[in-house]
C-alpha cells in the first residue's frame, strides 16, 4: 500500500490521474475507463466506488499525518479543510468523467482540487491552472443566495449571465426560457466549436469584466456541458479569474455535466 503523498505547506493529500484508459490514485490504478468515461458497473450515480474506498483511505492517513506533527489544534472538521487533492487530466477528458471524480473526492473528505492539465504532447510539461472546490449542487437545489456570476460552456461556446444578489429570489422563480434571455452569449466562429482553442477566452474575459462590480460578492458558478473538454473548464475559470486585485478572493464553484 502506497503512502499519502500529503506533506505540510500546500502539497496535495492524494494525486489522481485520469488517463484514457484508467484513473490512478498516487500512482496506483483503481478504475479502469471505457472509451475515457467510467462504466456504470464501477459507480454508483456520481460516485466512483474503488475510487471513493482509496481516497477515504488517503483522507484517513492524512489527518493522522496531521495530528501526529500536532500541526492541527482543531477539530477533524478543520483538518478536512485543509485536504486537497489533485487530479490531472488530459485536456481532451469530458467533464462528465471529471465531474464524478469531484463528487468522488468530495465525499472521500477532499474540501479542495488543485487542477493540472496533461498536455498530449509526449514529454509536455504538466500546466497547474487553477484551484477550485469541489461543490456539486444537484440541479434546482435551494440556495440561500445565488452566485454572482454564472459562466455557461457548451458547444457553440460561453454564455454568462450576472446575478444581483437582490434580484436572486425573484430569478429563480422566472421560468427557465425568460431566465437564459439574460444571457449574453459569446459564441465561437464559426459554430460550433471545434476544441478548446476555439473558444473565445478574450470575449469572456471581457463580458465577465463589464458583468462583475465591487458590489459583487466573489462566487462565481461555471456550469459546463457533459461533453465540454477539461480543458476548456480549466480555460474559463483561469480567464474569469485573471491576475487582478480580486483574483485570490474568487471561489468557483463547478455544477453541471448531469447524465
Amino acid at each position: 500500500m502506497s503512502e499519502s503523498t500529503t506533506a505540510l505547506d500546500g502539497v496535495p493529500a492524494a494525486v489522481v490521474r485520469i488517463a484514457k484508459d484508467q484513473i490512478w490514485v498516487n500512482n496506483v490504478s483503481v478504475v479502469n475507463l471505457v472509451d475515457r468515461v467510467v462504466p456504470e458497473t464501477e459507480r454508483r450515480g456520481l460516485l466512483i466506488a474503488y475510487l471513493y474506498e482509496r481516497l477515504l483511505r488517503e483522507a484517513y492517513q492524512t489527518r493522522e499525518l496531521y495530528l501526529r506533527l500536532e500541526q492541527a489544534e482543531h477539530s477533524h472538521e478543520s483538518l478536512d479543510e485543509m485536504l486537497t487533492l489533485r487530479i490531472e487530466a488530459e485536456h481532451t477528458t469530458a467533464f462528465a468523467t471529471l465531474r464524478s471524480v469531484m463528487y468522488t473526492g468530495g465525499q472521500a473528505g477532499f474540501a479542495d482540487f488543485d487542477f493540472v492539465v496533461r498536455s498530449s504532447t509526449p514529454g509536455a510539461p504538466f500546466a497547474l491552472v487553477a484551484t477550485t472546490l469541489p461543490a456539486i449542487p444537484a440541479p434546482h437545489e435551494p440556495m440561500d443566495t445565488g452566485p454572482d456570476l454564472r459562466i455557461f460552456i457548451d458547444s457553440d461556446g460561453y454564455g454568462v449571465l450576472s446575478d444581483d444578489p437582490d434580484r436572486y429570489n425573484s430569478i429563480v422563480r422566472t421560468t427557465h426560457a425568460d431566465w437564459m434571455q439574460e444571457l449574453q452569449r459569446v459564441d465561437c466562429t464559426p459554430t460550433p466549436c471545434t476544441g478548446p482553442d476555439a473558444y473565445d477566452n478574450a470575449g469572456l474575459r471581457r463580458v465577465a469584466e463589464s458583468l462583475r462590480t465591487d458590489a459583487h460578492g466573489p462566487f462565481i458558478l461555471v456550469v459546463p456541458g457533459s461533453d465540454t473538454a477539461y480543458q476548456t473548464v480549466i480555460d474559463a475559470i483561469d480567464t474569469v479569474r485573471g491576475n487582478g486585485e480580486r483574483a485570490d478572493e474568487l471561489t468557483f464553484v463547478i455544477a453541471g455535466g448531469g447524465e
